[in-house]
């Protein structure tokens, strides 16, 4: 018989933050989220959970100004994780005073957190890394955070076109040690089973023989 995809069962939020210092006191593991204004965070968000609204969406960048934390419940197999929404990097339209702000506070987070066990980086699927993209990953290395990379809005592209940028994106971004990237469309679930599947195995304790 074959083995049953892991599922969301229950989701919800939990707060926002400005700094770190305002996130939650929990013991829930988390695995935030990060990328460029407009890539798509919000909808991942609301499609991985099966909640339309669960985070806000908006066609406008630079919505997600707070750290944003989502509890999480998934079937097959049973666990609960912290679901971390991080401001969105690279929005043009703010001041440069904004600007750093924002990417000090992303950076004290993956610097600092010590419930975050993984990072998902999302990138268009449509278009190549970005130096901003890059420069999150030299980040997230230095943060010593395991990367998962989430190829949005698969639904876009060809099949053909989607599997040459999962190509690039592992040639140009992952380390050894991080899982392969997910084609994910929020649009008709691709990669949602798949995605939790690799969540499971950051935040789902390992069975000793």
């Amino acid at each position: 018989m074959d083995k049953e995809s892991p599922a969301v069962i229950s989701a919800k939020f939990l707060t926002s933050a400005a700094a770190i210092n305002q996130s939650p006191d929990h013991d829930l593991l988390e695995i935030a989220i990060t990328g460029r204004s407009n890539v798509g965070k919000s909808s991942l968000i609301n499609a991985l959970c099966n909640i339309k609204k669960l985070a806000k969406t908006s066609k406008t960048p630079g919505k997600t100004r707070l750290i944003n934390f989502f509890e999480v419940r998934v079937h097959n197999p049973d666990f609960t994780f912290c679901l971390v929404d991080l401001p969105g990097y690279g929005y043009a339209r703010v001041s440069k005073t904004e600007q750093e702000r924002w990417g000090k506070t992303i950076e004290s987070f993956l610097l600092k957190r010590r419930n975050l066990v993984a990072v998902g980086q999302l990138i268009d699927t449509r278009h190549p890394p970005t130096p901003l993209d890059h420069q999150m990953r030299e980040w997230l290395a230095h943060s010593r955070r395991p990367v998962i990379t989430v190829l949005t809005k698969a639904d876009k592209v060809s099949r053909l076109a989607g599997e040459n940028m999962r190509r690039t994106a592992t040639i140009e971004l992952l380390s050894p040690y991080d899982p392969a990237p997910v084609l994910f469309s929020a649009v008709n679930r691709q990669g949602v089973s798949e995605l939790l599947e690799i969540i499971a195995g950051f935040v789902t304790p390992t069975k000793s023989d």
